[in-house]
């Protein structure tokens, strides 16, 4: 099941190479399994186990669409629907301002008036904010 997750964000991550302000990173998408939990005892075999991860995104990719082909590919890999439960939490599109907008123009200013350093560009995370 993970070398299929790992696969498709492989083709978007491909497919995404040229989305602006992105295109000078090698992996502007994370693509994690940071908690597995499995078992309670050492010497016996687990009964169940849980994975949980993140896979990023850039803007040219919508979240409804990414999250049905990643059920599709998990599905592919693991039939039987009763051996697992996939969950989508904190699912939002990609968001981009294009810097000759008002609004980095503005904050650009802003920080140039408050004598603070800046410059325009992308954000390499997940924001809560739309």
């Amino acid at each position: 099941a993970m070398v299929s997750i790992e696969q498709y964000h492989d083709e978007l991550l491909s497919e995404s190479k040229s989305v602006p302000y992105f295109d000078k990173f090698e992996n502007p998408m994370p693509l994690t399994f940071g908690v597995l939990q499995s078992g309670d005892w050492p010497a016996s075999t687990p009964s169940s186990a849980r994975l949980e991860g993140v896979f990023g995104f850039l803007t040219n990719v919508d979240r409804d669409v990414v999250c049905e082909e990643l059920r599709k590919r998990l599905q592919k890999a693991l039939p039987d629907p009763r051996s697992y439960d996939l969950k989508f939490t904190f699912r939002h599109d990609g968001f981009s301002v294009d810097e000759a907008s008002w609004l980095p123009k503005a904050v650009l200013q802003a920080a140039t008036a408050a004598e603070y350093s800046s410059s325009a560009g992308p954000m390499l995370a997940s924001s809560d904010v739309q």
